[in-house]
């Protein structure tokens, strides 16, 4: 994953402390989802795994990324789908149909929305194969994570990328 540098990684960690701080302390909510008390390093290493999930286009490692509830949603050029059993089906479709999946995420911003959520946005490429035929896409990736129990999860993931130029 690349990111804008330690100092970057840095200001993010001071910017969900303090947001956790003005909501309420450290007793629950983003704080107490981090058992190393490392809220940004927690939510960056929860991006990692779901970059990683696609690469490797495994739904069994994707699925506990996000949350199961009936108000996820994922939004891909335009179309969304809600609820857990659609956006399962989603995935499971986006990660079969390929031979190869890459993902490069740059300038991640972790943007806290108070004690128990926050909202990320990268730059993201994104290589999907199908074995004869390789489409690269380029654009914005968004996503919006709670706490739930003792864990961040995916509530919204939403793509822009940009049309590729017609030759």
């Amino acid at each position: 994953m690349q990111t804008t540098g330690s100092a970057h990684l840095r200001a993010v960690a001071l910017a969900v402390a303090l947001a956790a701080a003005a909501c309420g302390g450290q007793g629950k909510g983003a704080q107490g989802a981090a058992a190393t008390g490392d809220v940004a390093g927690d939510i960056l290493r929860g991006v990692e795994q779901w970059r990683q999930a696609y690469e490797v286009r495994s739904l069994e490692a994707m699925s506990p990324l996000y949350t199961h509830a009936d108000d996820v949603v994922r939004i891909h050029q335009g179309r969304a789908v809600k609820g857990w059993r659609e956006v399962e089906n989603q995935l499971h479709g986006d990660l079969t149909h390929a031979q190869e999946i890459h993902v490069r995420l740059k300038d991640i911003q972790v943007v806290p929305l108070g004690p128990k959520a926050v909202a990320v946005t990268s730059a993201i490429t994104r290589d999907v194969s199908d074995g004869v035929t390789t489409v690269t896409e380029t654009g914005f990736l968004s996503l919006v994570l709670r706490v739930e129990g003792e864990r961040w999860v995916i509530v919204s993931e939403h793509y822009s990328f940009a049309p590729q130029p017609s030759s």
